[in-house]
């Protein structure tokens, strides 16, 4: 969804078919579901709060700057003991080897396994990724700067 017709600079991110309306630091029981390779490791236990959704928006981060799922499997089953089960090696990871250290460190908040230690929506907007993009700023050799500036998201999509 874009906010303007034709301008991929601001996109918004929706998927109201599974959502579910909590209070602000409530935790609710429920079945599990879901996208497989989004789902947070406190969701496949049917726990639901709004650390849930850092840890998607992470999903996506991580996808957008590598090009690949960081939890991938040939079933709903193995995604899911692969988001439990095993950790993830941004620093290890050769596909994010061109990603500035701001984007790794701000990844590493978003997809932390403990919820209650997961980065808030308020404090990632806060976080210095993003000023990386604000203009007068030094000069970035970053891949996800570059591919920002020179390809649109398209771009950083198919990286």
């Amino acid at each position: 969804m874009l906010q303007n017709v034709g301008d991929i600079s601001n996109i918004k991110l929706i998927d109201f078919g599974l959502s579910k309306d909590i209070q602000q630091r409530g935790m609710i029981k429920s079945l599990c579901s879901g996208s497989p390779f989004y789902i947070a490791p406190e969701v496949i236990s049917c726990r639901l709060s709004l650390a849930c959704d850092m840890w998607s928006l992470g999903v996506v981060m991580y996808v957008a700057l590598s090009g690949k799922l960081p939890f991938p499997g040939e079933s709903t089953q193995e995604i899911f003991e692969n988001v439990i089960q095993k950790e993830l090696d941004i620093e290890g990871d050769m596909d994010m080897s061109q990603v500035s250290p701001e984007a790794k460190h701000l990844l590493s908040l978003i997809m932390n396994k403990d919820p209650n230690r997961r980065i808030s929506p308020v404090d990632a907007l806060q976080h210095p990724w993003f000023r990386l993009f604000e203009e007068g700023g030094r000069l970035y050799r970053d891949k996800e700067y570059e591919m920002y500036r020179h390809e649109g998201l398209q771009g950083a999509l198919k990286a």
